[in-house]
């Protein structure tokens, strides 16, 4: 079985951060042990020369403190001169009585030396030595016995700069190494965050511009990671909500065009039939125009009401048809409700009037109410309408106008009709829903448009078998 390769572009961005971890982690322990290792290794042959040379030089004196000789003399003083870059400055042969007996420094030689003996028991003595031009020195003294006996000292000055660079060249090395590995780190911290903060940047950026509606949007893919199939799955969502916004496109043109439809077949069975009766009545007056009796007479002006009827019955309909299509935003103005009801009841006056319906109006004195005065003389002339359509046998058509103490101002329209059944309370500010044999099925819910363009709203109060109460509620002031 063969697994898949994964590059390392391809792998996840949890890897990539441990992986670049543990490259910082191993870098910085690098900069801490290898200068380490080599500054120790370097002090360590320093250490080893100068030891080295510290014994040729201690048995270069020797040899001159006890077989004193002019040919030693300078091959002490030459040697000690080769051995300064190692770390000796000087070498003094002093004798039991503490006089210098000879020295690389001639100026020292015959002088007594100010040098500390060391205690029997010790070999070796060593001090620091004081500041001097040359910087701080190391003091060795150590005995030359032959045969039990003392037989002077060897006094050696060594300089402890050597070794204190060798230190502080290890301390340079481990600082730059750091400061190398930092802006390693830096560097590959920047490229990191520009790798990844980029592309969600530009995916921030992609998703403000699709929650504007913009669906144009599409990224491009990189690598396999977290951040590669984040921005493959926002692709993916952004094709859908196009797929989907197309769709509702569709649906939306296509309930349109049934919308269109319905609303053509009812417009023109509605106005079709007003407009026969408006040509069959034209040919009866034409008949009865020859007879001039007072029943000839009494027939003609009904035919005449009657026709004004049908007349403003299609002026209604062709109003909401034109209103319910290009619906209008209110032009305000200060109107009183009482007037606008009783204009409305004029306009009805012939139905109320054929219908034997009573008119009973109960408005209370209020001031304007800021309103659009057609708009709201044609909910109101709807809801009468339906009113007076509800009571073909008569009733009484309640009227009621004024402001309400809580604020605002109420308008209730109630008849003495059947009732709304209760399962189509729910449906009859639906359009194209009507329980008439004519109709479009468009009054209530222009109503409904109308009021709430307004900034109110509309309530229904039916109990079946004793009527219908429509309330209207528009905002106002507090009546005070």
């Amino acid at each position: 079985m063969r697994f898949p390769r994964l590059s390392i572009a391809d792998r996840g961005l949890q890897f990539k951060l441990t992986m670049v971890m543990l490259i910082l982690l191993a870098c910085s322990m690098g900069s801490v042990f290898i200068p380490y290792y080599f500054g120790r290794e370097s002090l360590k042959l320093d250490l080893e020369d100068s030891f080295l040379e510290l014994s040729n030089a201690i048995r270069v004196s020797i040899d001159q403190l006890t077989a004193p000789a002019a040919s030693e003399e300078d091959r002490l003083r030459g040697y000690v001169e080769s051995l300064k870059k190692t770390g000796i400055r000087e070498v003094s042969i002093v004798g039991e009585d503490m006089g210098i007996i000879d020295s690389t420094d001639p100026g020292k030689i015959g002088k007594m030396s100010r040098i500390k003996l060391p205690p029997e028991k010790l070999v070796i003595n060593a001090t620091f030595g004081e500041e001097s031009p040359g910087g701080r020195s190391k003091d060795l003294v150590i005995p030359v016995t032959v045969g039990g006996d003392t037989m002077g000292y060897i006094h050696v000055r060594m300089r402890i700069e050597d070794f204190t660079e060798t230190i502080r060249k290890n301390l340079y090395l481990r600082f730059f190494s750091t400061l190398l590995i930092f802006s390693f780190g830096l560097v590959l911290a920047v490229s990191i965050s520009s790798h990844y903060v980029r592309p969600v940047e530009e995916l921030a950026h992609a998703a403000e511009k699709v929650a504007a509606g913009d669906l144009s949007q599409e990224l491009p893919v990189h690598g396999k990671d977290e951040v590669g199939r984040l921005t493959r799955v926002f692709n993916e969502m952004i094709a859908r909500l196009r797929q989907n916004r197309e769709l509702e496109e569709k649906v939306r043109e296509t309930q349109y065009l049934i919308q269109l439809g319905r609303l053509s077949s009812g417009v023109a069975h509605e106005i079709r039939n007003p407009l026969n009766f408006i040509a069959l009545a034209i040919d009866h007056l034409g008949v009865l125009s020859g007879s001039g009796t007072p029943e000839a007479a009494k027939e003609k002006a009904q035919i005449i009401g009657r026709i004004k009827e049908e007349i403003q019955r299609l002026n209604e309909l062709v109003t909401n048809f034109v209103t319910y299509g290009r619906p209008q935003a209110p032009s305000l103005a200060e109107v009183q409700l009482p007037e606008i009801v009783e204009s409305v009841l004029r306009v009805a006056d012939g139905r109320l009037r054929t219908q034997r319906i009573r008119c009973r109006r109960d408005f209370r004195i209020g001031p304007p109410v800021q309103a659009d005065p057609d708009m709201i003389r044609r909910a109101v002339l709807n809801i009468v309408g339906n009113a007076i359509d509800a009571m073909p046998n008569g009733g009484e058509l309640h009227l009621s106008a004024g402001p309400r103490e809580e604020g605002g101002y109420e308008l209730v329209i109630g008849d003495t009709g059947p009732g709304i059944a209760e399962e189509n309370r729910d449906k009859i500010f639906q359009p194209y829903f009507t329980t008439k044999p004519s109709g479009l099925g468009l009054g209530l819910d222009l109503t409904r448009k109308i009021v709430e363009a307004h900034g109110g709203k509309i309530v229904v109060d039916s109990q079946p078998g004793k009527g219908t109460r429509i309330h209207i509620l528009l905002p106002g002031e507090p009546a005070g």
